[in-house]
């Protein structure tokens, strides 16, 4: 019995020993991973050390040196020097769960790490300030990601098959986060992105609330309601003296969910470019506390019935009511003393431009001018005349009028 238990144990120790140095070819690895950078791979941690970037994998990373450990990887450590992390360069690193950023880093790369679908968390350091295409596709156990203020830009379909994700959290504002993300379409299971401003949530991979002011905050409704409460003034979304000058920084909503706009009492104006590109808006109401409204604040709202203004407004901004094309008529109210580069320009319905008795402005047949007569502001796009002749005080014509 003695005999054939010690056998036993022989036998298995000399199948250790054949597998042994198997295990250990496997656990340790090592080679270049850019032309200054070279990594090593032992007990499943891949160490990258160096300066400078690392090397664009074409495709995918197959025919790297540590391509053929990959289900060893657990833990991804880039040691500060490091400037880039390269395209594709750590695709499909499956048991992938913990990643350990060089504080030099400015960029990843595209598909850096798309596949990676044990990483749980991401944290890319703050001087990090491009991010490529497909960066974290397929990154399905992700759960919270997190990006510093100075990024620059965003590549195409990062967050496709990110199914986890529940918490982005971004450095900057929420404009500039709306600014960056562009259209991109981002996972049903986002809950929040977490800003320097504030927190927007999410529901179905859309956001639904955050804050649009020092003060004021917004809902989005699933019926497409938008509604602002709250005190002072909306954020600007845009800024420039020209059409060809003006920036435009995304709202944090979603234009293309907006039927509906209620900006509540309290709210004392709409900021520039705020709902800019609404297309299915058709309604807004304005509280009594309004002031102000931006420049091509429902600009390029093609659907939008004309609003009743408040008493109390004192200002329409440049093209506030751009390519407007259900407005047939619009009387200024008598309160507005200031109105900015045509209000109204390529409103196509437009037939007539009226002024409340008592206000700034003057309408003559329906276009209007200045108060003095000598500046003719805006020519309603919808009139049937074949030909106009200014009449012989105005002196100016306004720009796009």
């Amino acid at each position: 019995m003695k005999r054939r238990t010690l056998t036993l144990v022989l036998s298995l120790a000399l199948a250790l020993s054949l597998l042994c140095p198997a295990v250990r070819a496997a656990e340790t690895a090592s080679g270049p991973l850019g032309e200054t950078v070279t990594g090593s791979l032992e007990d499943g941690i891949l160490s990258v050390t160096g300066s400078g970037p690392m090397t664009d994998y074409d495709d995918y990373n197959g025919d790297s040196w540590y391509y053929a450990h990959r289900e060893e990887i657990s833990l991804l450590i880039i040691e500060d020097g490091v400037t880039t992390v390269g395209d594709y360069v750590f695709w499909n690193l499956e048991e992938l769960q913990t990643v350990r950023l060089s504080r030099d880093l400015t960029s990843v790369g595209q598909a850096a790490f798309s596949y990676c679908s044990s990483l749980r968390e991401l944290t890319l350091p703050a001087g990090v300030t491009f991010i490529g295409d497909w960066a974290f596709v397929h990154c399905s156990s992700l759960e919270t990601l997190t990006l510093p203020a100075g990024l620059e830009a965003l590549g195409e379909d990062l967050f496709y098959g990110c199914d986890s994700l529940r918490t982005i959290r971004f450095g900057g504002t929420q404009a500039a986060w709306a600014d960056l993300i562009g259209d991109q379409e981002l996972p049903a299971s986002l809950e929040t992105i977490e800003t320097a401003d504030g927190t927007i949530a999410f529901a179905g991979g859309e956001a639904r609330e955050g804050t649009c002011g020092d003060s004021l905050t917004w809902t989005l409704d699933g019926q497409g309601t938008l509604t602002i409460r709250g005190t002072g003034a909306m954020t600007d979304y845009g800024h420039g003296d020209t059409p060809e000058s003006f920036v435009r920084d995304n709202s944090p909503w979603n234009p293309g969910a907006v039927s509906r706009v209620v900006l509540e009492e309290g709210v004392t104006s709409v900021g520039a470019a705020a709902f800019e590109d609404c297309g299915n808006l058709t309604e807004v109401s304005l509280p009594s506390t309004l002031e102000r409204i931006g420049a091509e604040a429902f600009a390029f709202c093609d659907q939008l019935a004309l609003p009743a203004f408040p008493a109390g407004l004192v200002s329409i901004g440049d093209r506030a009511f751009w390519m407007c094309d259900r407005f047939t008529a619009f009387t200024v109210p008598a309160g507005v003393k200031e109105l900015g580069e045509n209000p109204f320009v390529k409103a196509h319905n437009l037939k007539e431009i009226l002024v409340e008795e008592g206000g700034a402005f003057r309408s003559v047949n329906g276009v209007l001018y200045s108060g003095d007569g000598k500046t003719l502001i805006s020519y309603p796009l919808g009139r049937p005349n074949t030909a106009f002749t200014t009449p012989d005080d105005v002196e100016t014509i306004g720009a796009m009028a």
